[in-house]
């Protein structure tokens, strides 16, 4: 737990963690050692008890993919006063409902393999060519969140998967929309539904119908994050400062977009928010000339006002 708790304080110094609050946390944790079946990893947190079982044969000292991420869902785990549970990190648990828990699944991932120091790597998983510092573990959905993080900034994912915020969600939320948000938290959930049909399936055509189903859910779920963020950004836009920094995010987003074969979406539709994006600054360069006409024009009224008060001042004087 102390091997734990030192990397997340030291992973996310933003974030504040009280360090005595979170190895108290920790230690609360109940933990069993159990057989688990073959496809299973070498640990799973079981929500309903707030416990962690470990694989018999793990070595507990050395904190793999699996461990430290079962781990950060207990951390992540928050109730109300009744034992309730609420929410866990971007999963809500309603009445009759659970969502966001891909997301969820895809943040919580992301966060593990920022405290184990994982190095970006490029990947092609099922057909889909993209940079992820999770290649074992959940790679296309880790590299969505990655997607989002460059957007909306790395503090407000890890303060709403850590403590269980909406500031992730509302910071995106912000900019793109409620509804599109939601579609986007449905789209996790479905590749990651998509991406669990693949066990079971026995012969090769099945497969490769099944792969290419994740790379099209992919495709759709990348497309609409950069449509949505970056056509809501366009319309906030108020200053050629504005514009400069729009124009730089847009063209870096190529850096964490996944790519398949004839993929050509993100090149035509930069091209076409470049086209607004400069009709934006002319508009806003215009209106600026207008307004340093004015404040010029106001500035000989002044002046023409106190060249006449001068001018009477100074024949008053003389008359004196």
């Amino acid at each position: 737990m102390k091997k734990f708790v030192d990397s997340l304080v030291a992973t996310f110094p933003e974030q504040k963690i009280n360090r005595s609050a979170a190895m108290t946390k920790m230690f609360d944790c109940t933990m069993y050692l159990a057989d688990f079946p073959e496809n299973l990893g070498s640990a799973n947190y079981f929500y309903k008890n707030q416990s962690i079982y470990f694989r018999r044969e793990t070595d507990l000292t050395k904190l793999d993919d699996y461990m430290m991420h079962e781990l950060i869902h207990y951390f992540q785990d928050m109730r109300d006063k009744n034992g309730r549970l609420d929410q866990m990190g971007l999963c809500y648990f309603l009445e009759f409902k659970i969502y966001g828990m891909a997301m969820n699944e895809a943040a919580v991932q992301y966060i593990a393999s920022r405290m184990l120091k994982h190095k970006e790597e490029q990947i092609t998983y099922c057909g889909v060519q993209v940079k992820t510092i999770s290649p074992d573990y959940y790679p296309l959905l880790c590299n969505l969140i990655i997607q989002m993080v460059y957007l909306v900034g790395e503090d407000a994912l890890a303060d709403s998967t850590l403590f269980s915020t909406d500031r992730f969600l509302f910071a995106f939320m912000d900019i793109a929309g409620e509804g599109i948000t939601k579609e986007i938290q449905t789209g996790f959930d479905q590749l990651l539904e998509a991406k669990q049909q693949l066990f079971g399936i026995q012969t090769n055509e099945e497969r490769k119908m099944q792969e290419y189903q994740i790379q099209t859910c992919y495709e759709k779920l990348q497309n609409q994050i950069l449509t949505a963020y970056f056509d809501g950004m366009l319309s906030l836009i108020e200053t050629i400062e504005e514009a400069e920094e729009y124009r730089g995010k847009l063209e870096g987003y190529i850096d964490v977009m996944g790519n398949t074969d004839g993929f050509a979406f993100y090149e035509e539709y930069k091209q076409k928010q470049l086209e607004k994006l400069n009709k934006k600054i002319i508009a806003i360069s215009r209106r600026n000339s207008r307004n340093m006409l004015a404040v010029i024009s106001s500035n000989k009224i002044f002046t023409l006002f106190r060249l006449i008060r001068n001018f009477f001042k100074t024949r008053k004087e003389e008359y004196r």
